[in-house]
C-alpha cells in the first residue's frame, strides 16, 4: 500500500485538463476518460480497516 501513493495521478491529470479546456473555452470537443477501479492485488485482499469475518 505504501507504494500506491501515485495511483490517482492519471485520473487527476485528466480532470485538470478537462477543467482547463472548459475555462479556456477552447473551440474543440474533448473526451476525458478517468481510470477509476478498485486496486486490490487479489480477490482475497482486504483494505486496512476492513472487517474480516472467518
Amino acid at each position: 500500500m505504501d507504494q500506491m501513493k501515485f495511483d490517482k495521478c492519471g485520473g487527476c491529470t485528466v480532470l485538470g485538463i478537462m477543467k482547463a479546456v472548459s475555462e479556456l473555452k477552447l473551440p474543440i470537443n474533448v473526451v476525458g476518460i478517468v481510470p477509476s477501479v478498485e486496486n486490490m492485488p487479489s480477490g482475497e485482499a482486504y483494505r486496512p480497516g476492513d472487517i474480516k469475518v472467518v
